[in-house]
């Protein structure tokens, strides 16, 4: 899957947009969440979930905007809550 600059930024900012409202609207009763609950909105359903999700939460973690825990969810770190808004652009590799 090779997409152009515009789609790996709609990817990288929509996801991260998705888990900044979650971590909003759940603030104090929950701040975990699985990658695919965050991704599960109807703002991606046009691109592979299997192949995007990864390199998502990749540079998501490249940049420390997020921590993974051992069970699998991922939750904002305080740098990523600084950023909520920005735009994220996926590496080329896909």
């Amino acid at each position: 899957m090779i997409l152009n600059e515009r789609d790996r930024m709609i990817l990288g900012t929509r996801y991260f947009k998705s888990l900044c409202e979650k971590t909003k609207e759940n603030r104090g009763r929950r701040s975990q969440f699985s990658k695919v609950e965050v991704y599960g909105n109807q703002l991606l359903d046009g691109y592979n979930r299997d192949v995007v999700l990864p390199l998502i939460i990749h540079k998501l973690n490249q940049r420390g905007y997020i921590y993974e825990h051992e069970n699998g969810q991922i939750s904002l770190t305080p740098i990523g809550m600084q950023h909520c808004g920005e735009d994220v652009v996926l590496d080329e590799s896909i």
